[in-house]
């Protein structure tokens, strides 16, 4: 008996509500290459690039499917984490947990400020070339330099004060959890463990004398902070898990209202929120002088959720 070999190119699309596998079909009798692309119905639970496997068949075989159910596409992103209060252990990768947060939203707010500068500083350069026109040909090439020069120092003045902030929160904050987040009435701190390693956190702490304007008493408004997630584990529901403990708890000791203030730089949460029952409250400039970066309020109502 002769067998012909035939390669299969079998390309796996790995999705958020189903786990598919495209079809075995090694019925040709003829050596070929076949690419069976399977493609998820919406792009937007994709949640992994495709892998490629090369399967070699050296017979004539029936034709199979293979295909999972949803309960176990679903194990891929209901992982095992364990949602905790904070231990004194725990400091030293909240920290970095943190730092790597802020870090992904450093290049967004650089970018906002500078493209808001250099557009309204390329906007006065017009006025600048009529000047140039009628008084002096050097107007608009020493104005143009200087623009350089300014928004070179904005550049730099930018990254020093983002590092700044930073160091800020961790000597204030993140250094003394205990007092901060432990030590005071109606505040806590949780992390999110795997495999005995913190991949995320969050903090409750009461309202300050700015959310009373949501409409409700100050001792009946929470406010959510330090909501980070490690980026290897971002889009496996654990900052939905760390939120939803967050909100039983505040619920329990008698929160009316969580609220919580994010920017335009942090863009995965002002997709997340929304999604989790918060809306929007106020949007606002977070400084004159910043223009293009914005503070994002979001509350949410415990006595209405469900």
């Amino acid at each position: 008996m002769h067998f012909r070999p035939i390669y299969q190119l079998t390309v796996v699309w790995k999705t958020k509500s189903e786990n598919l596998y495209s079809p075995l079909d090694p019925s040709s009798t003829s050596n070929e290459f076949k690419f069976i692309p399977l493609i998820p119905k919406n792009d937007q639970h994709l949640i992994s690039s495709y892998n490629i496997t090369l399967e070699f068949c050296g017979m004539k075989q029936s034709k199979e499917s293979f295909s999972t159910s949803g309960r176990e596409a679903e194990q891929d992103t209901n992982i095992d984490v364990i949602i905790r209060s904070f231990e004194s252990r725990d400091s030293p990768m909240i920290r970095k947990i943190f730092t790597q947060s802020m870090g992904e939203m450093r290049g967004p707010f650089v970018r906002d400020v500078m493209y808001q500068a250099a557009f309204y500083g390329l906007f006065l350069s017009f006025p600048v070339a009529l000047l140039n026109l009628i008084w002096s040909p050097w107007c608009l090439s020493i104005y143009l330099l200087v623009l350089f020069v300014l928004l070179v120092a904005l550049f730099t003045g930018l990254h020093i004060g983002f590092s700044r902030y930073i160091r800020s929160c961790l000597r204030n904050d993140l250094d003394n959890v205990e007092n901060v987040y432990l030590g005071q009435k109606r505040s806590h701190m949780w992390v999110a463990e795997l495999n005995n390693k913190i991949i995320g956190m969050v903090a409750l702490v009461p309202g300050s004398e700015h959310e009373v304007c949501f409409g409700k008493p100050r001792d009946t408004v929470g406010r959510l902070r330090r909501m980070a997630v490690s980026p290897e584990f971002r889009r496996l529901g654990v900052a939905k898990k760390l939120l939803h403990v967050l909100l039983s708890f505040a619920k329990e000791i008698g929160y009316k209202q969580i609220v919580l203030l994010t920017t335009s730089a942090q863009e995965a949460a002002l997709k997340f929120y929304p999604k989790n029952g918060f809306y929007l409250v106020s949007k606002r400039l977070a400084n004159v002088a910043l223009r293009g970066f914005y503070h994002y309020d979001y509350c949410y109502d415990l006595d209405k959720a469900r």
